[in-house]
C-alpha cells in the first residue's frame, strides 16, 4: 500500500563529549519518531528548536519540557521512540538533547539519532 505522506530520515550527530546535535532542518515534514543508536550514555532525550535556524530554545509544551525519560531508552539496543508531532509544529529545526534542558549529559562516544519525519 502507497502513503501519500512518505517517511523520510534525517541524522542528527551528537559528538563524543557533547550533549547537543547538530541541527536539522524539518523541510520534509513532521517530527513522528527518534531511532535511537544502540550505544547510548544513559539520559532523558529532550530538544532546542527553532522557527529561523538561527535562534533556538527548549522545547516545552502544557506539560512541560518535552522529553523521553531516560527509562524508555535503551544503553545496549536500538529502539524507535514515538514522538506527538503536534509538540513540533512550530519548529523548523531541532537539535537533540542528550539529557534534559538544565541538566545535559554528554555522551561516551560519538552517537547518531535518526529522526524520522512524515511528509505533509
Amino acid at each position: 500500500m502507497a502513503y501519500f505522506n512518505p517517511l523520510t530520515t534525517q541524522d542528527a550527530a551528537i559528538s563524543n563529549g557533547a550533549s547537543l546535535s547538530a541541527a536539522v532542518e524539518l523541510t520534509e515534514g513532521q517530527l513522528v519518531a527518534l531511532l535511537m543508536p544502540a550505544a547510548w550514555t544513559a539520559a532523558a532525550v529532550s530538544f532546542d528548536v527553532s522557527y529561523d535556524g538561527s535562534t533556538y530554545a527548549p522545547l516545552y509544551n502544557a506539560n512541560g519540557e518535552v522529553k523521553v525519560a531516560s527509562t524508555h531508552i535503551s544503553t545496549s539496543e536500538r529502539r524507535v521512540l514515538a514522538l506527538d508531532p503536534v509538540d513540533f509544529l512550530g519548529a523548523k529545526y531541532v537539535k537533540v538533547r542528550s539529557g534534559l534542558n538544565g541538566a545535559a549529559v554528554n555522551q561516551g562516544g560519538a552517537r547518531t539519532v535518526t529522526l524520522l519525519i512524515r511528509g505533509v
